[in-house]
Order: structure tokens, then C-alpha cells, then sequence
């Protein structure tokens, strides 16, 4: 999954549910067409476990027990990013955190203005609650579809399934993709 990952959802460092167009030319094999047309299920089913912290972005990168409270505003993003704090990692405060439970660094540390705050603290909330600990272990991308966290190929079909089953009964009876 990782090297899927790598090559073909997130070069130049993009976080990976951002769509990309993904133009699949005729010199394409069919089986490359599939996977290629199939990148918003795997950008859907991917989500982080935090070790390291070094390769989960800010604010964008869905990481396991979150939900939705990885996301920030883009304008918070932004301001994070030009003070370099990019991924969890940069916000670990190793000074504050006892054995079993991380600290992160506050909305003051970070100059964080008042309007943002709260988002700040949601945020914060949400990867204390998920139980996230900064450790030297490198961190590592799930399916979060499958029990194990491991994608495979039925895993795969069955998501592009039940996808298709709920287009279907939310369009009427007709088949995804179909015009009948």
C-alpha cells in the first residue's frame, strides 16, 4: 500500500485524498485503467498510523480513531506551515508528555490567533483522545476498510461493490456508471 501510495497518489509531497486528474491514455494495460480509475476508493480507505509522525501532514492526513477532526482550516495550514511546523511531529511537546500519554504543543506556543484556536484545541483533543505517542518507529499507511489494515485486491472489490450498490439505490435502480 505504501508504495502505491508513494509513486501514485502522493507525489511531491501532495496529501493523498487531494483528486487529482489522472489521465489514462490508450497505451495504458486495462488492468492499469482499473487502478488508475480506482484512486478515489483508495484515497478514501487510506488512513495513517502515527509513530514517528514525520510523514503525516497537519491538519490534512486522516490518521486511525480521528474522523474528521484531522482537518484544519486551509488558512491555519498555511500559517503552520510557514513557521516549517508541517507534520504531527513538529508539534510533539517531549518536555510535557508523561509515559502513557503525548503532550502537544499549545495555540499560544504556536502563535496561533484566537479565531483558530479552538480548532487548535479540537485538534489536539482529537490525537490525545486517539491515544497518539510520538515513538521512533517509521509511520505507516492502512486501509481502513480492512480489519487487519492491509489492502488487497478483495478487500478492493468488495469497497467498489458496496460503492456501486449505494450509487445504485441512490440513483433509481440504474447501475453506476450505466445510462440505462
Amino acid at each position: 500500500m505504501r508504495v502505491v501510495y508513494d509513486k501514485y497518489i502522493a507525489p511531491e509531497n501532495t496529501p493523498y485524498w487531494i483528486c487529482r486528474e489522472h489521465r489514462v491514455s490508450g497505451n495504458k494495460s486495462n488492468i492499469w485503467k482499473v487502478v488508475l480509475n480506482s484512486l478515489p476508493l483508495i484515497r478514501e480507505g487510506l488512513t495513517w498510523k502515527i509513530n514517528e509522525g514525520n510523514v503525516v501532514h497537519i491538519g490534512v492526513d486522516p490518521w486511525i480513531g480521528c474522523g474528521n477532526a484531522h482537518r484544519l482550516p486551509t488558512q491555519l495550514i498555511a500559517l503552520l506551515k510557514n513557521q516549517g511546523v508541517t507534520h504531527i511531529s513538529n508539534i510533539a511537546d517531549e518536555a510535557n508528555s508523561i509515559l502513557f500519554q503525548q503532550a502537544w504543543k499549545t495555540a499560544h506556543e504556536l502563535h496561533i490567533p484566537g479565531h483558530w484556536r479552538q480548532d487548535w484545541v479540537d485538534f489536539t483533543e482529537a490525537l490525545t483522545q486517539a491515544q497518539i505517542r510520538i515513538t521512533e518507529e517509521e509511520d505507516e499507511v492502512l486501509w481502513a476498510f480492512a480489519k487487519n489494515g492491509k489492502y488487497s485486491s478483495k478487500e478492493g472489490y468488495l469497497n467498489s461493490c458496496s460503492m456501486c450498490s449505494q450509487k445504485t439505490s441512490s440513483t433509481g435502480g440504474k447501475h453506476f456508471g450505466s445510462s440505462k
